[in-house]
């Protein structure tokens, strides 16, 4: 790393200001709607770190999280959303 700086400490960092950014981003969007509930989801959430930081920030907020735990967040998750959904539309 450049200027001598910890990998370990920048890493932490840069998870702590992706977690603020979604928290920002929910309080806005909270404002805007009065919703009060967040499903963290999609790939960027399979990252353990970022999401539950990211979880324990925005229930610091009042918010309620959702969260994967039987179906991945990412494109296993996804797959499975589009079969229901193709399922739903043949009436099955």
């Amino acid at each position: 790393m450049s200027a001598g700086a910890d990998p370990a400490l920048v890493a932490a960092r840069f998870h702590t200001a992706v977690a603020a950014l979604v928290r920002r981003c929910c309080g806005l969007a909270r404002e805007r709607t009065g919703l009060a509930t967040v499903a963290l989801t999609g790939g960027v959430f399979g990252n353990a770190l970022l999401a539950e930081t990211a979880a324990r920030m925005l229930r610091q907020d009042g918010f309620t999280v959702l969260r994967h735990r039987l179906v991945p967040p990412n494109d296993g998750g996804l797959a499975l959303g589009q079969l229901l959904v193709a399922a739903r539309r043949r009436g099955a």
